[in-house]
């Protein structure tokens, strides 16, 4: 708000609002005034197809952050792995690219979302089929759901913080999960997401203490807590 409302999404034009494509779909980004005038737009990509996942405000560093995917090695994509890439770019509230960051390896990773930590990290949610190359550290069981954290420089991953201070049980489950924390560690949101990182119900500021996946269908789910530093995704599976 305040002036700082930006939005995020893909294009395939280069004319009307949008005044350049950079090859196949782009991410789009513009910033708009309180009463909805166009301030700002940029187009993001190479001239391979760029898939933007999520888009969020960190009002402590006035930047935009956004995870999404990229098979580019051109335009505004500096580096990549192999294949498909997760793809990070960080914003200023002026237009201007502060940080242009590929992760991944040999395969094929996408991303779907990324979490600041009150330690001045992001955690990054994504996918990957590769298997212990690039900056994948372990081999893989053919897609798996990949979680690691940059550190304040937002250039190197480090571990993911502990997760065992939430405990979600039963799991598997046939429908209620509960969880709860073993300290006095706050769980300030929960999310959870399918097997391709839509998300399907969101609670905030620990609002409840379980999630329902009755609704549902069975199989396998990803839920993505924030806890303080302890921001973690865990798989749970409803059979």
């Amino acid at each position: 708000k305040s002036g700082k409302a930006g939005h995020a999404g893909e294009s395939e034009s280069a004319d009307g609002d949008v005044t350049q494509n950079n090859g196949d779909k782009d991410w789009w980004v513009i910033k708009l005034s309180a009463t909805g005038l166009l301030i700002w737009e940029n187009s993001l990509g190479g001239s391979n197809r760029e898939e933007l996942s999520s888009i969020s405000f960190n009002p402590t560093a006035d930047e935009f952050l956004m995870i999404g995917t990229t098979e580019s090695i051109d335009g505004n994509v500096t580096t990549n792995h192999g294949e498909k890439d997760i793809w990070m770019i960080q914003m200023n509230s002026v237009g201007n690219i502060t940080v242009n960051k590929c992760y991944g390896g040999t395969g094929n990773e996408v991303g779907f979302d990324g979490i600041h930590t009150a330690d001045d990290g992001i955690v990054i949610i994504g996918r990957t089929n590769s298997d212990s190359n690039g900056d994948i550290l372990n081999d893989t069981q053919g897609e798996d759901l990949w979680v690691f954290k940059l550190g304040g420089s937002t250039s190197n991953i480090s571990e993911i913080k502990n997760e065992n201070d939430i405990v979600i049980s039963p799991n598997p489950s046939n429908g209620v999960f509960n969880f709860s924390s073993t300290t006095d560690v706050k769980i300030q949101r929960v999310l959870l997401m399918d097997s391709k990182g839509a998300i399907l119900i969101e609670q905030q500021n620990n609002e409840f203490n379980f999630i329902d996946l009755t609704p549902f269908e069975n199989g396998i789910y990803f839920l993505q807590v924030d806890a303080g530093e302890n921001n973690f995704v865990k798989q749970i599976i409803k059979n």
